[in-house]
C-alpha cells in the first residue's frame, strides 16, 4: 500500500534524523534478504529509489533468489559432476602454483 503524505513525511524527518538522508543524497537503496521456508529459498530483494531534479521519486528492483535444494534432477547431478571437476582442476592449480612459489624462493 502507498504512505500517505503524513507518512512519507513522517518517514523521510526519521530518516533525515538518523543522517540516512542528507540534502546531497541522489539515491537510496535498500537490500533485504528473504527466507521462505516452505518453498526453501533464500531471495535477496533490492529496492532503489532515486530522486530527480524536479523532486520526484523514480524506483526500480531486482530480486534474486537462491533454491536450498539445488540437487534434485538429472540435470542436477551432471551439474554437481561438473562441479567436482572444477574443484579438482582448482586444488591442482592451487598444488602447481605453491610449488612453483617454493621453487622461486629456493
Amino acid at each position: 500500500a502507498r504512505l500517505s503524505k503524513a507518512q512519507a513525511t513522517l518517514m523521510s524527518t526519521y530518516m533525515r534524523e538518523a543522517k540516512y538522508l542528507q540534502p546531497s543524497t541522489r539515491n537510496v537503496r535498500v537490500e533485504i534478504p528473504v527466507y521462505n521456508a516452505q518453498s526453501n529459498i533464500f531471495v535477496l530483494a533490492e529496492f532503489s529509489f532515486f530522486w530527480t531534479e524536479g523532486g520526484s521519486i523514480s524506483w526500480d528492483y531486482s530480486m534474486r533468489g537462491l533454491s536450498m535444494d539445488p540437487y534434485q534432477g538429472p540435470l542436477d547431478t551432471f551439474r554437481f559432476v561438473l562441479e567436482i571437476f572444477c574443484i579438482c582442476g582448482l586444488i591442482m592449480s592451487f598444488i602447481i602454483e605453491a610449488r612453483d612459489l617454493i621453487i622461486a624462493i629456493r
